[in-house]
């Protein structure tokens, strides 16, 4: 037991009230505690007070009640004050009680009452005390949530100024290397001039020889050769060449080709495939806009190109011209004329100029070429460029010639193709096409949309921003909370955008592959 309780149970131990079990417990407490002890002296010494006090009234109580009860008279008899009976016990009862309330109700009492108010004041200390420390918590609380969000600001804003520097440091790095390219290209063509060169052998597989004016026989001409006006050039089975014009012009030739370079801006194809770049310039530098047409003469006629990438095959019979990039326009010898633009190939003979019809496939005019460029290296930019390109090409073919379920029953392996599409310039002109290849990608697309759909949530349609929207919240589960209604509104998107191409460059690696093969090998199960 403990003391609280055995206080209250003192006054009844003394009287002998208390059962046994409880009289045994107490005991034992007070064998062991001094307070109890203490305590229970004072209520004896009280009680002991009280029956000192009490003892003379209860002697005139017992005389009052003989005189009553027996008629006797313990008063002496000489004269002295004499009270009435009723006044004596009256009195007696009335100390009686006063004497009594005044030990049990003030003494003991008080010092329970004591207790209680220390205990109080040690609860509202503890209180008071709590609600200092819960107040200083809550004040580090709501700085450390403070601290977290302006950290988090900041990080953003590095985010940001890191993908912005990073694009601007890449985008300085193309301009050097462009520049260094045309320098060392300017450096060359220099000292081919002054040898009075109009070009020379950049990149050769094979044998590849030339007849000069000066020669009476064909001599084999290794890489670096320069190449004069008026020279003939011939590639052997298996060869495949290209020539750096000093206008900048490119010429490539396939094995069992001839040509003769007239000069920088004409040549004559005899015979055999050649590609051939055509820059938008005269030869006084890369940033010139003067535009001179370029002539390319065959056995049926002449092509005339300016700022145009095209194929061009010789046989006997025929010409055919395959404009992969710009325009062009064919003429006969029996002045029969067709203008070409982009993705359009035709033929023509000394007699007519057929129909211009789409390129049929992505390998027509440039398979080929596939070698030349996995001469300059695994890693040349035009490899990535040109694979790209017959990607973008095989997604337009699938979104002009075949309906929306058709490509849909392909499953993801459209994804690829129709994403290059939709990012190229040739979709914007179309769209109708560019629409249709939008929603198909909204309902199939895959991790390699991705980039995409961020591209066309700044388009001018909210419609196709929706349908953007859409598709990328099904890819990647996540709106960063920007809703549908928010594009389909497209009021200050800026921040969202940027929002999503940085969630994109932390998240993309391992979603999708930068390697093309990879790409091309998951095309290729469905298209061969």
């Amino acid at each position: 037991m403990k003391c609280n309780e055995i206080e209250f149970l003192l006054s009844p131990y003394l009287d002998n009230e208390l059962p046994q079990e409880e009289t045994l417990l107490i005991g034992t407490h007070l064998n062991n505690c001094d307070h109890c002890n203490k305590l229970l002296a004072e209520l004896k010494l009280d009680l002991q007070n009280l029956n000192t006090t009490l003892e003379p009234f209860e002697h005139d109580l017992n005389q009052v009640i003989d005189r009553f009860l027996f008629k006797k008279s313990y008063y002496p008899q000489e004269k002295s004050i004499s009270y009435p009976w009723f006044i004596h016990l009256l009195m007696g009862a009335t100390c009686g009680i006063l004497l009594t309330i005044t030990t049990f109700v003030f003494v003991f009492p008080n010092k329970t009452e004591k207790q209680i108010e220390d205990l109080n004041q040690k609860i509202v200390q503890q209180v008071n005390s709590y609600d200092s420390l819960k107040q200083e918590y809550d004040n580090l609380a709501t700085s450390s949530s403070r601290k977290t969000q302006f950290i988090a600001v900041l990080t953003e804003e590095y985010d940001k100024k890191i993908i912005e520097l990073t694009q601007k440091i890449d985008h300085q790095i193309g301009l050097y290397s462009k520049l260094q390219t045309e320098y060392d290209l300017l450096a060359v063509h220099v000292a081919d001039l002054k040898q009075g060169g109009i070009g020379r052998i950049n990149l050769l597989i094979g044998n590849m020889e030339v007849y000069k004016q000066n020669m009476d026989k064909w001599e084999t001409a290794p890489i670096g050769t320069i190449i004069t006006k008026n020279t003939k050039i011939r590639t052997t089975a298996g060869c495949k060449a290209e020539i750096e014009l000093s206008n900048s012009n490119t010429v490539r030739m396939n094995e069992l080709t001839e040509i003769v370079l007239n000069n920088n801006n004409e040549f004559t194809i005899e015979s055999g495939e050649v590609w051939t770049k055509v820059s938008n310039n005269s030869g006084l530098g890369q940033h010139t806009t003067i535009p001179v047409p370029n002539n390319i003469y065959t056995g049926h006629g002449i092509i005339t190109v300016t700022g145009t990438e095209i194929n061009i095959e010789v046989t006997k019979e025929w010409t055919t011209l395959a404009v992969i990039e710009g325009k062009a326009s064919m003429a006969n010898t029996n002045g029969k004329s067709k203008d070409l633009g982009k993705g359009k190939a035709c033929r023509m003979n000394n007699e007519t100029v057929d129909i211009p019809v789409y390129l049929s496939t992505i390998e027509k005019g440039t398979k080929w070429m596939l070698d030349i460029m996995m001469a300059k290296g695994r890693d040349n930019p035009e490899i990535r460029k040109q694979i790209l390109k017959w990607l973008s090409m095989m997604g337009e073919t699938k979104v002009e010639f075949l309906a929306e379920e058709q490509i849909k029953s392909y499953g993801t392996a459209c994804v690829i193709p129709i994403a290059q599409y939709i990012k190229s310039e040739d979709c914007l002109n179309k769209p109708a096409a560019r629409e249709k290849a939008i929603k198909i990608l909204s309902d199939i697309g895959d991790w390699y949309a991705v980039e995409a759909f961020i591209l066309l949530l700044a388009d001018e349609s909210s419609h196709l921003r929706t349908l953007a929207a859409k598709g990328l919240e099904r890819v990647t589960g996540t709106n960063l909370n920007y809703t549908i209604e928010f594009w389909e509104k497209g009021t200050d998107t800026k921040p969202a955008l940027d929002k999503w191409r940085s969630w994109w460059d932390k998240n993309k690696q391992g979603k999708i592959s930068e390697d093309l093969d990879i790409q091309i090998e998951k095309v290729n199960k469905k298209f061969k």
